[in-house]
């Protein structure tokens, strides 16, 4: 199974893009050299930035997650923007046209059950697969 990263961001205010596009960039640049990276791009989709990266497993993910580039993405991230990303495993990587769709459905799902501690337990349908844990990707 792959594990699979779906990003989502609203830049704030337009006076925040280029700290976004500084973050965004050098954390791209990480992610497509990492071990255990598969796949790494990034679009913007009806506003909203995402990047969608597939990785031969969770704990590769985890630890580009919290290093360089990214892990200071992190921390800047509240000031410049809103949103949210997610992961789950896969037997292949999402199509561009369905990113969009799944990061809106995962905000459904976490705004009616507001993040409480059932919904850290809960599963995502797989794409390509009959079932899988669905992970939250925290700083």
């Amino acid at each position: 199974m792959l594990y699979v990263s779906i990003t989502g961001l609203r830049v704030r205010r337009l006076w925040h893009y280029s700290r976004f596009v500084f973050h965004a960039a050098r954390s791209m640049i990480q992610a497509r050299s990492a071990d255990g990276n598969l796949f790494a791009d990034a679009r913007k989709i009806h506003g909203v930035h995402h990047t969608l990266t597939v990785w031969t497993d969770r704990s590769v993910m985890l630890a580009y997650l919290r290093a360089g580039a990214h892990r200071r993405a992190m921390v800047a991230f509240p000031s410049i923007g809103t949103g949210y990303a997610f992961g789950f495993e896969a037997v292949d990587r999402p199509e561009w046209s369905a990113v969009h769709a799944l990061w809106l459905d995962e905000g459904e799902r976490r705004h009616e059950n507001q993040r409480t501690p059932e919904t850290l337990s809960s599963t995502w349908p797989t794409i390509g697969a009959d079932s899988e844990t669905f992970d939250r990707i925290t700083p």
